[in-house]
């Protein structure tokens, strides 16, 4: 399911104002729907949970940067329907992609969003703005071993977001914007092309730059700016939005990646009309210049369309950079204190712990306290083990087949996938049905045999208000 982790005091709520920040931000170990029924009531004692659980420090070592090299951008039409996000987010983990920019999600609210695959082995955290009146709205998915990198994210507009990580020797800014249709009003296109030239020029000239756009443009071989793009363009002649997305590139010394190597047709569109006779090259991967020699491929996949149904294809950026990530040198350490309910596990844990304080030298207070809190967490790390994440899936494995057939099936057989189509609509919202219906069931027991604790878990499961999806400071 996907769950927002925000109240209305997290990042403004459905009124984000003209620039929402956040920094600071730490996201730790997510806890989805498998909270129901798993047997988690942590009643070891008063304040051995809290010391187990929350005071643990592990120090986590930067990465290369070689882990995140898959950047994508992604017109997904909307996030609302039943399943949706669960579908986008296999999309994503399918294609291995780390980071990617989305539009058109159409959310009420800024904040974020947690996605999980339907077979629960998959999360993305996506970073959104919100949607006015149902339209617009863009996100940046991030997978799960980035989000912790986070450093700032701002809502721009509902058409506009950007998110920095850290990094060493220079920070991650990643854009996510979607513009205005070419036959909109000129106003209204000027107005969008001078907020988003504004907020990469206040970027850090050294910072890697990542923007994912929906430009609505076509970007022809007839301009001649051979800095900004490249010559594998899909169209002949520019529309007013290719002119002014080649001035911007121009402004901010950009260059559209997906200009720049030979593929065939198929490869380089990025939307087709309804009924598959028109196509464009419409949405781009803009980066700086200077790092165009970083860009090792770029194209479209128009497999994702059948997996999370969209007229747009998933444009995927291969980038190599020699790159750190930096993440909190600190991290929540979590065991299975439930298992000190059983009486063999729990006279194993004071028989070992008893051992280790026997060397407790006399020190001064701070030390002894320190001695005894590494005591604790050595012996629930050698007794009862480290707890995992866990979710189960609650789209059914029925559901996935369909999608599956679907998938298969050739695109010129349109009554046919319009009627797989209809039936894995029907599939996902009885799906949904079972879910809370087994949630409500799970509650009742809870209540009946007094407990307590898996019952208000599972209220914050069903209430989206559960705290363990988000650690860190709002600002």
């Amino acid at each position: 399911m996907m769950k927002n982790t925000n109240n209305e005091n997290s990042l403004g709520g459905a009124d984000p104002g003209p620039s929402v920040s956040y920094q600071g931000c730490t996201v730790g170990a997510t806890s989805g729907p498998s909270v129901a029924g798993d047997q988690e009531a942590e009643r070891a004692g008063p304040g051995l949970s809290e010391i187990i659980c929350d005071q643990g420090h592990q120090p986590i070592q930067p990465f290369s940067h070689k882990n995140i090299s898959l950047f994508g951008t992604w017109n997904v039409r909307t996030l609302l329907p039943v399943g949706k996000p669960e579908l986008v987010a296999k999309a994503l983990s399918d294609y291995k992609v780390s980071i990617c920019c989305l539009q058109e999600i159409r959310l009420p609210t800024s904040g974020c969003t947690i996605l999980h695959t339907p077979d629960g082995k998959g999360t993305y955290h996506l970073y959104h703005s919100h949607s006015d009146k149902g339209l617009y709205g863009v996100g940046i998915a991030l997978s799960s071993h980035l989000s912790s990198s986070v450093k700032d994210f701002q809502v721009i507009s509902d058409r506009i977001i950007k998110i920095v990580l850290s990094a060493k020797p220079f920070d991650l800014v990643i854009i996510s914007a979607y513009s205005p249709t070419n036959v909109s009003s000129p106003s209204c296109k000027d107005n969008f092309y001078s907020q988003l030239s504004d907020t990469i020029s206040n970027i850090h000239r050294n910072n890697f730059v990542f923007v994912g756009l929906d430009a609505n443009a076509k970007v022809g071989n007839d301009t001649n700016s051979a800095n900004c793009k490249g010559y594998h363009c899909f169209h002949n002649v520019s529309c007013d939005n290719g002119h002014r997305l080649i001035n911007l590139c121009s402004d901010n010394f950009l260059v559209a990646s997906n200009t720049l190597f030979q593929h065939k047709a198929h490869h380089k569109v990025t939307w087709h009309s309804p009924d598959g006779k028109t196509r464009s090259m419409i949405d781009y991967i803009l980066v700086k210049q200077r790092w165009r020699s970083s860009i090792h491929d770029t194209r479209a996949y128009w497999g994702s369309i059948d997996t999370a149904k969209s007229d747009h294809a998933l444009v995927v950026s291969k980038i190599k950079l020699h790159f750190k990530i930096t993440r909190p040198k600190t991290k929540a350490l979590r065991f299975k204190t439930h298992l000190l309910k059983l009486p063999n596990v729990c006279n194993q844990f004071n028989a070992v712990l008893e051992s280790k304080l026997q060397n407790l030298d006399n020190s001064s207070v701070n030390e002894i306290c320190s001695s005894i809190k590494d005591s604790i967490i050595k012996t629930a790390s050698q007794v009862l083990g480290k707890k995992h994440q866990t979710f189960s899936a609650w789209i059914s494995s029925q559901t996935l087949d369909l999608i599956q057939r679907r998938h298969l099936l050739p695109r010129h057989l349109r009554p046919e996938r319009s009627l797989l189509d209809k039936e894995i609509k029907m599939s996902l919202k009885n799906d949904r049905e079972n879910y809370w219906s087994s949630i409500a069931s799970k509650m009742e027991f809870a209540n009946a045999v007094g407990d307590s604790r898996q019952l208000y878990k599972l209220i914050r499961q069903a209430s989206g208000k559960n705290p363990s999806h988000i650690s860190g400071r709002w600002v």
